[in-house]
């Protein structure tokens, strides 16, 4: 292989890697909170704690499909992602991540203190609460 050759597949598998990676991440972070929130609902079987976990799990799905459809439609032809000083593709990336983490650290909170409220509400003594709100907010984090 020449070195021409390889340079023009690092320079292709650089272009995916622009597009895929950021996209694999905001899916594996939707799935992995999906995943835990689905464990949430087997153990919340009533009340609001349950209504809150569904309302969380709405507001990850619809984060996580606006942040993939935001990547792939952000620039158009797509091919202007990684020519950034080409003057019809002008994203700021800065605000885009802020605008990712936002919703994403709302939800961490929301996932870490909803099952504290009903740990606390089992009768049972306070250092098996503890031990249990201890266990939920380091599985969570």
């Amino acid at each position: 292989m020449t070195t021409k050759t390889s340079d023009a597949s690092l320079k292709a598998l650089r272009q995916i890697g622009l597009l895929l990676v950021p996209m694999l991440y905001t899916l594996s972070i939707t799935l992995s909170k999906g995943a835990i929130l689905c464990f949430f609902l087997r153990i919340f079987k009533l009340g609001p704690a349950r209504i809150i976990t569904y309302l969380t799990a709405a507001a990850i799905i619809i984060h996580g499909l606006i942040a993939i459809l935001f990547m792939l439609l952000q620039c158009q032809p797509i091919s202007l992602l990684w020519a950034p000083s080409h003057e019809d593709c002008s994203v700021d990336i800065n605000a885009v991540f802020r605008g990712n983490a936002i919703p994403n650290v709302a939800t961490d909170v929301v996932m870490l203190l909803l099952p504290v409220r009903e740990v606390w509400k089992l009768r049972t003594s306070i250092q098996i609460k503890v031990g249990i709100t201890f266990t939920f907010l380091v599985a969570t984090a």
